[in-house]
Parts: structure tokens; C-alpha cells; sequence
């Protein structure tokens, strides 16, 4: 028996990058419209005659955009690498940053390099997890989805009050028990398939809009069997009697399609006057709550019947909450 499945995440990667300031955004929207219409040859063009590329501030942001450009283009060694300059220049400035007043983390164009919000950075490792699935590099692409909730634990460990709603990653747990399965490591995926139902069930239900997905819950029920663990099958088969998980076999096979799609709705300045003596204006990076709605996705196998996807990872949700956390930290 073949059961299709398909996991879905919610992840618009190039409009992940915008925000680093206004005139940044005037800077690439043409070559935004360029990507948006899938006109990636000339999103590059575009992006390169800019003066992106020579802005010390804007560095991170040109690997960031470049790097998604090239892995559209399917040239994915260069987009890694890309991303990998990234993840070291975004490492570097934050290191700075921290070091600095709580002033260096206002929104200014005239401040130092942009160093990426915090779930910009966690991105980069999910976008990396991606291309080396692409390229069927499955070890390389656990490891980056490891480095995702590694990357969560070093950043939150920096702030003392009003740390991160966004500090357990969901999908990266998903993401790394499925490679775990497809490697053939039943037991090391079923760890990573309850960790990631345990925050599905908790912060991503209630704060980020996104339930569990039933392929998880299938899939580790499958595991369960498989590994003859009857009580903990029988035990999730209650949880969720929705599912009739009681009707599956333990050889039923899986087919998990990855689909990026959506955008991410554009970050802005917020300003506030403070009367200090003198009144001084202190901006702040927001975001759009409510994601742009996009199409149902799915896809159908040997001209069967329609599979709808089901919403694995929200960054718009993400993106939101994190900067809340930033303005009032």
C-alpha cells in the first residue's frame, strides 16, 4: 500500500531577506517582481547592477538575496556557499552587536551593518536543509536542520528578559525525522517525530497559527508499529481518533513533498516620539500579523486523486512574534 503525503511549508525565502531599511527595499523591488513572476535570469540581473552589492551595510542581505536567486537558477553550490557567508557574517555582527547599548538594536538606516533579525537567522539553516535535500546530501542536510534549534538555544541565551516566543523550531524536528526514517533509523526518528509533536501541540498551536500536521502523527504511529511499541501506538491512536490510525499498516509507505510557498509579508518602520528633554524618534522593524493568502497546494500521483498539502512552518507568524519580542525587550 502507498499512502501520499505531503508536507508543506509556509516560507517565501526571498521577501524572508527584505527589512534591512526602506531604501533597501527601493533598492530591489524590481528585481522582487522579477522572482515573484519567476523570471529568475533577470532577478539576478537586476539584483547585481544594484548598489547592494558594493553596500558594507547591506552585506548580509546581498548573500542572503543572491543566495536564493542562484538556488531558483538551480545552482546550488553557489547558493550554499553564499548562505554559509551569510550564517558566519550574521554570527559575527550579533556577536558585536550584543556587546554594544540596547541602542545599537534600534532600527536606523544610518546604524551599523544590518545584521539580520533572529529569524532570519535561523532561516539560513532551513533553507540550507533544503538545497542539500535537493541534491539528495541527506547527512548534511540533518546536520543544518540540527542547527536550527541550536541556533534558537544560542540566540535566546543572550537575552535576559522577554526572551523569544520562537525558541523550539517544530518543521526542523519534522524535517529531521523524516531524513532519520529515510536513512533507515526508525528509533532516532521517532524521538525527533515526538519532540516535534510536542511543540506543534504546544507553542506552534497557540502562538504561531500552525496544528500538528496528521502526516507527522501518521508517520510516527507507523514507527510505533513498526517497533512493535503498542502502548505508545495505542496511546497516540486515542489522541487523535480523528486520524483512524488504527486502520493503518505498519509497512505503509510515505512520499513527503517539501513545497515552498507564499511571501512573507514586506517588515516596516514604526516610529515613536519620546519627549526626553528633547523629543527624540525611535523607529522599530514590524510586520504584517495576518500572512498574504496563497492557493491550496497539493499534487496528485498517477492521475489520482487530489492530496492538499498541509502547513508545516509559518514565518510570517514567526517573523511577527519575534519582532514583538524585539520591540519589547
Amino acid at each position: 500500500m502507498l499512502r501520499r503525503t505531503l508536507a508543506l511549508v509556509c516560507l517565501a525565502p526571498l521577501s524572508l531577506w527584505f527589512g534591512g531599511c526602506a531604501s533597501y527595499n527601493d533598492q530591489v523591488r524590481d528585481m522582487a517582481s522579477a522572482y515573484r513572476v519567476g523570471n529568475y535570469t533577470l532577478a539576478l540581473e537586476t539584483f547585481e547592477k544594484s548598489d547592494i552589492k558594493t553596500s558594507d551595510r547591506n552585506r548580509l542581505l546581498y548573500y542572503l538575496e543572491k543566495g536564493t536567486i542562484e538556488d531558483r537558477l538551480s545552482s546550488r553550490k553557489e547558493s550554499r556557499s553564499l548562505w554559509m557567508k551569510a550564517d558566519k557574517l550574521a554570527d559575527d555582527l550579533f556577536t558585536t552587536s550584543i556587546s554594544k547599548s540596547a541602542a545599537s538594536f534600534i532600527y536606523n538606516d544610518s546604524a551599523a551593518p544590518y545584521g539580520g533579525e533572529d529569524y532570519e537567522k535561523v532561516a539560513i539553516h532551513t533553507m540550507l536543509a533544503h538545497s542539500f535535500l535537493s541534491d539528495g546530501m541527506l547527512d548534511e542536510a540533518r546536520v543544518e536542520a540540527a542547527k536550527i534549534n541550536s541556533k534558537l538555544n544560542e540566540i535566546n541565551g543572550f537575552y535576559e528578559d522577554n526572551k523569544n516566543k520562537y525558541k523550539d523550531d517544530a518543521y526542523a524536528r519534522y524535517l529531521s525525522a523524516m531524513i532519520w526514517e529515510s536513512n533507515g533509523e526508525a528509533d532516532s526518528a521517532i524521538v525527533d517525530y515526538r519532540a516535534a509533536l510536542k511543540i506543534y501541540e504546544g507553542d506552534y498551536s497557540k502562538i504561531f497559527d500552525v496544528s500538528p500536521p496528521n502526516d507527522l502523527v501518521r508517520a510516527l504511529y507507523r514507527l510505533y508499529l513498526q517497533r512493535n511499541r503498542k502502548d505508545e501506538a495505542s496511546r497516540l491512536a486515542e489522541a487523535y481518533k480523528g486520524l483512524n490510525l488504527s486502520d493503518m499498516k505498519k509497512d505503509t509507505a510515505s512520499i513527503a513533498v517539501i513545497h515552498e510557498v507564499g511571501i512573507i509579508n514586506e517588515k516596516k518602520q514604526q516610529s515613536f516620539l519620546l519627549p526626553l528633554g528633547e523629543v527624540i524618534r525611535i523607529s522599530f522593524p514590524v510586520i504584517r500579523k495576518q500572512s498574504v493568502a496563497v492557493r491550496q497546494t497539493g499534487f496528485r500521483l498517477n492521475e489520482g486523486l487530489f492530496s492538499p498539502g498541509e502547513l508545516a512552518q509559518n514565518f510570517n507568524s514567526i517573523a511577527y512574534e519575534s519582532l514583538e519580542d524585539r520591540r519589547l525587550r
